[in-house]
């Protein structure tokens, strides 16, 4: 199953997501611009109160498709947000075409509380045995 939560406003992020293995794993494919913190806390939340986010999740980012990127302020806002929800997967995996997204990706890496394990990939295949799938 693969919801597809899509903006209607070419200004916002459009995010697919692939609730297969939730909670165990979930798939976030981001296009377009950047999320806001905003955006991504309230997903966030929403997952979590849905049952599919879990301790136990791995979780799968795919930024591949974004044409704009977050700036380090907004990494950093939203992982203060993540860290004051509590709402943590056991690991993150994410997933990088250009250079400057691989950058932004062991950025997000750095900032993820020590309890989550976090990687970046150039390749799903990776990613996906990585967080052992």
């Amino acid at each position: 199953m693969a919801p597809h939560l899509a903006s209607a406003d070419a200004s916002r992020a459009a995010l697919t997501i692939d609730l297969t293995y939730a909670p165990r794993q979930l798939r976030y494919t981001w296009r377009g611009p950047a999320p806001t913190p905003d955006q991504l806390t309230t997903l966030r939340r929403g997952m979590a109160e849905d049952g599919n986010l879990t301790r136990d999740t791995a979780l799968l980012i795919d930024m591949r498709q974004l044409t704009t990127l977050p700036s380090f302020e907004d990494l950093r806002t939203t992982m203060l947000q993540v860290r004051a929800d509590g709402m943590l997967p056991r690991a993150v995996a994410f997933v990088a075409g250009p250079p400057e997204q691989f950058g932004v990706g062991r950025q997000s890496e750095m900032l993820l509380p020590p309890s989550v394990r976090g990687a970046v990939f150039t390749a799903e295949a990776d990613a996906l045995e990585w967080l052992g799938f």
